[in-house]
């Protein structure tokens, strides 16, 4: 039943290491993933390295369940999952030390709850970070995006579009 529901919704790319999951044309926006598919695609795909799933309702809950579910996770991008708050991120932080690439990009929503703590929270337990994008996070400020940059030597691309950033960030990526 759950295949049936998420290929008349959606289009799925998966591989054993790799869930990718997008808007298929021919849809209607309406039908869209949530929580339910994708806590039980966490569930049985525990092999998942990469997951890029965006603009879907999803919440907390899917966060809480891959962080549980799948251990090899190292890319995590959720772009425009506006029922997304600090307490998923700090879950998914808490539970996989070596993710090495994270976006939470465009969330700017109603509904959207990622600030400064999840922020921090990733720069203390993500030494190894390379990628990181919070664009459109109106509640990330200077405070902690840099301590991101002094706790994630290995950060390599940093894309922080509409955020309430100053000088103070500019600087700390400069030196």
């Amino acid at each position: 039943m759950l295949r049936e529901n998420i290929s008349q919704q959606i289009m799925i790319t998966k591989t054993t290491d790799m869930l990718v999951v997008g808007w298929h044309p021919n849809l209607s926006r309406r039908n869209q993933i949530t929580d339910i598919s994708l806590i039980e695609i966490a569930r049985r795909c525990q092999r998942i390295e990469y997951i890029n799933i965006g603009g879907y309702k999803i919440s907390d809950k899917s966060l809480k369940e891959i962080a549980n579910s799948c251990p090899k996770l190292q890319y995590l991008h959720l772009p425009n999952c506006c029922y997304i708050s600090n307490s998923g991120i700090i879950e998914i932080a808490s539970s996989h030390p070596n993710l090495l690439s994270l976006s939470f990009e465009g969330g700017g929503l109603e509904g959207c709850e990622i600030t400064n703590l999840s922020i921090k929270k990733i720069a203390e337990l993500y030494p190894k970070l390379q990628y990181f994008n919070v664009s459109e996070q109106d509640d990330i400020t200077d405070e902690s995006i840099c301590i991101l940059l002094q706790l994630c030597p290995n950060l390599q691309e940093l894309i922080l579009e509409q955020c309430n950033i100053t000088d103070a960030t500019i600087n700390a990526i400069i030196n």
